[in-house]
């Protein structure tokens, strides 16, 4: 009478599990970075950045030409990077729906592939 492991119980096992994994890290790290600030990267980057604009604002007609500058680079890269995501998930998204193999009916899917499953996932 043992219980036997079939390959479409696969997705009733991970998928929750990854979900409570993904819950658990958000909130530690929403734990941490609201806590304890300077034990993340976003905690010691607004504490460098605080720094920085403190060095900057004690002689103000020196820096002011770096502080421009680097705003504006800042901002350029920003901008910069956001475009190249957006263009790289157009083209891979264009590339998925014009190609002819299919992800849904591939052999690289392993678990249950019934259509209702397969709804709920894609």
């Amino acid at each position: 009478m043992g219980f036997s492991f079939e390959k479409q119980d696969l997705d009733l096992v991970l998928v929750p599990t990854g979900l409570l994994i993904m819950f658990v890290y958000h909130l530690d790290l929403l734990f941490r970075y609201v806590y304890r600030p300077h034990t993340t990267f976003m905690g010691s980057e607004n504490n460098e950045k605080r720094a920085w604009v403190e060095n900057i604002m004690k002689d103000k007609q020196r820096n002011v030409s770096v502080a421009l500058t680097v705003t504006s680079s800042n901002t350029n890269a920003a901008i910069y990077l956001a475009t190249i995501s957006l263009t790289l998930c157009s083209i891979i998204g264009a590339w998925i729906t014009n190609s002819t193999y299919t992800l849904l009916d591939s052999t690289i899917i392993y678990g249950d592939t019934s259509q209702s499953t397969m709804a709920i996932n894609f």
